[in-house]
């Protein structure tokens, strides 16, 4: 019985550290666009969607599937 318990606790931590990393890919991203833009005055620069939209994606894609692997139960 006590190994399931620690299973259980690595699990729900590992979790809990994509979350972690998927919201700061999101706030990286999005300080990112809001720093470079006002800096440079760019809003509308190709090249930064480029880069940000990346970031952003990876950081929703990663909270994402770990709500759902929660949801499910796999953990």
């Amino acid at each position: 019985m006590m190994k399931n318990n620690d299973e259980t606790r690595t699990k729900v931590q590992y979790g809990g550290f994509y979350k972690i990393l998927g919201l700061s890919l999101v706030v990286v991203g999005l300080a990112f666009y809001f720093a470079w833009s006002i800096m440079y005055g760019t809003w509308f620069d190709i090249g930064l969607y480029s880069f940000v939209i990346v970031l952003i994606v990876f950081g929703l894609l990663s909270i994402a599937l770990i709500d759902a692997k929660e949801k499910e139960g796999i953990q």
